[in-house]
Parts: C-alpha cells; structure tokens; sequence
C-alpha cells in the first residue's frame, strides 16, 4: 500500500479540524494575522526538528513564497501554546482508520494484520506542567524528582506503523496499557482479523481471557516457568493444548466480567519456531 496516498487524502481534508474546540479559549484564533490557526497546526506536522527560524522560513517559503508572512519565534510559541494537543491525536486515529480500512491496505499475514506491542520506561523533561500531569511529587528544597512515565505503543509488524502510543503514570501496569490500546482501536481495525505479539512479562490469563473475548488472536513469548505442567504435556513442537480454567488460577484476576468468563484460552511451547494461524 501507497501510505503517501493516505497521507495526501488525510492533508486534503485538513480542513476538517478547523474547529474551535481544538482552541484553548474561544477567541484564541478570531483575530486576523499572518498565519491561521491550521497553519500552525501545519507547521506542526511539517517540522523537520531543525532551528525555530528556518523552520519558519521554509513554511512560509513552500506555503506563500511571501517573506511578509515570516513570523517571530516568539509569536510562533505564543500561538502554538494555544492549541489543544487533542487535535493531533484526533488527526491521527482518523489516519490510521483510513489506511486499515482502505481498499489498498495490503494485510500482513494471510489476511491478517500483525500488530507487535512493546513498553518502556522514559524519563521526560523536569519542568512544573509535566510534573502536575503524571502526579509526581512536587520539588522540595532538598529533594526533586523528575517526572518518569510508562510508555507503551502498539506497532503494525509489515508497515513499522504507529498504531497507537500511550504515555501512562510511572506505576502503570503494561498489561492494562495493552487494554486501553484495544479501547483506542476496537472501532479502527477489525480485532477478530488481528493478531497481537507479546513479549516476555506480558502473559497473564487475565489478559489472555480478555483477548479472547475481543476475538483478537495473539502469541506471547514466555519463561518456561509459566504453564510447565501443560507444556509438559506436549508431545511435539506444534502442539495445541488448552489450559484448565480453576480457582486457584482465577484469583488474582481484578476484571469481574473477565473473571466470570468460560473462555478457554491456547498457549503454544515457547520451543516453536513457526506458530500457524489456525
């Protein structure tokens, strides 16, 4: 598939977020000047992340050609302070809905779109703003902590594409992240045509039952110590088995409606080398 294609079909309907509630403030943008507010929103997605002023310079050089439309950096930074970030979170889930549901959209693996999750941890920049949004614990005169965060993003294998990322508390737990990634998508991408990989640390029936009941298929890597009686069991390399749903297996499940489910879900030996879509 053509992502440019996508790519000029999403920047020619730019103009549909053209819409004060992407405005701090209801006058923020009434004023006629130089720039529009979609021109700052532009200029935004253009940046190349060099200087301030050549950046400024080359978008009023490819959209104008008019050196009267160069604006300070300081005004830039004034205006830019008045855009709300949803914008380009909305921009981009409309974006990937186009490309995974375009006729083009060429599917990854026997009609299947192979989606990778992973997550990390990233210490992001000590200033007041982003130490109020991840709750963390205001600077004393003897003690200042800067503010960290759980990252965890959700990838197409074929396209290196950015499905969906999220910036979580510190403390956050990555396999509820994978949910709320799953929330952020279900009415994007067909799930029962999806396949999810894990890495280690992710396996849990909690999960495992709750991507059941989505239809998504998935394959985590894990330890050998997870499910050893089961793997045991297995008499070749390709093997499906199914594990036993029981008290002692449901308790630490925190979901209600996970925890009263019957769903049976697979797990293959961690010493397959090729896993089939069944």
């Amino acid at each position: 598939m053509n992502f440019m294609v996508g790519v000029e079909n999403s920047i020619c309907r730019i103009e549909d977020y053209n819409d004060y509630k992407y405005w701090y403030g209801r006058k923020a943008f009434i004023r006629v000047r130089k720039w529009s507010f979609m021109d700052y929103v532009l200029f935004v997605l253009v940046n190349k992340g060099r200087s301030c002023a050549i950046e400024i310079e080359e978008y009023v050089k490819e959209r104008w050609d008019d050196e009267s439309k160069i604006i300070s950096k300081q005004a830039l930074s004034k205006q830019r302070l008045k855009i709300k970030p949803k914008i380009f979170k909305d921009m981009n889930m409309d974006f990937i809905s186009d490309v995974f549901n375009s006729s083009e959209f060429e599917h990854d693996f026997k009609d299947y779109t192979i989606l990778i999750v992973d997550g990390s941890d990233l210490q992001l920049p000590n200033i007041k703003i982003t130490k109020e949004e991840f709750n963390v614990t205001p600077d004393t005169i003897v003690y200042t902590q800067a503010p960290s965060v759980k990252a965890s993003m959700l990838i197409d294998a074929k396209y290196n594409l950015v499905v969906d990322a999220i910036l979580g508390d510190f403390k956050s737990n990555e396999r509820e992240l994978v949910k709320q990634h799953i929330s952020n998508i279900e009415d994007k991408i067909n799930l029962e045509k999806t396949v999810i990989i894990f890495d280690r640390g992710y396996i849990s029936l909690e999960l495992m039952l709750f991507l059941e009941n989505k239809g998504i298929k998935y394959l985590f890597r894990s330890n050998e110590r997870y499910y050893q009686n089961e793997i045991l069991t297995m008499k070749s390399r390709d093997e499906t088995i199914q594990l036993e749903i029981n008290t002692n297996r449901t308790q630490n499940i925190k979901d209600k409606n996970i925890k009263k489910t019957s769903t049976k879900p697979r797990i293959l030996s961690n010493k397959n080398r090729q896993t089939p879509i069944r």
